[in-house]
């Protein structure tokens, strides 16, 4: 795969940056960051989407949209930071915020009642969201549902162990 990409230092982590996850199979899928939320436990805010590349990055940022979008997440800067997820570039956030989570009023209560996903569980998340691993082998098996922006964003081809 021919990707531009860098590791992110903190001066990187910034909203509109564009990344590669790395799914099971050594594909990849595609996040964006919408908002640093140091007050969030030092968190970012991202968007991921259900595009999976199996070869070159370069159409990853311009496919960017709220059509191809599946989750609105705080999600810990682990895998940014040390350059496993990879910022491929940079392009205005793809989706409006308030449209998925109410931030304004998350930041006027200093973030109480925010979740934060591992950045591992969502790499998780959209290996299963693919079909390349089980969807449902949490210890809640509807932990995943529930980090879809919506119930009908669910494929209809995951990998379910336990129905």
């Amino acid at each position: 795969m021919r990707v531009n990409a860098k590791k992110a230092s903190s001066k990187a982590l910034q909203p509109g940056a564009v990344f590669l996850v790395r799914l099971v199979d050594g594909t990849h899928g595609v996040g964006q960051i919408l908002k640093v939320t140091k007050e969030a436990m030092n968190s970012v805010l991202c968007a991921f989407f259900d595009v999976r590349l199996e070869g070159d990055a370069d159409d990853a940022i311009a496919a960017l949209d709220k059509t191809h979008l599946v989750s609105v997440q705080f999600v810990t800067p682990d895998l940014l930071r040390s350059g496993t997820w990879t910022i491929i570039g940079e392009r205005a956030p793809a989706v409006a915020i308030e449209d998925y989570l109410p931030l304004r009023v998350l930041e006027r209560n200093g973030f109480v009642g925010a979740k934060i996903v591992g950045s591992g569980n969502i790499a998780e998340f959209l290996s299963a969201y693919h079909a390349l691993c089980p969807w449902d082998e949490w210890a809640d098996p509807y932990y995943l549902d529930k980090l879809l922006v919506s119930p009908d964003k669910r494929p209809s081809n995951v990998i379910l162990t336990k129905s």
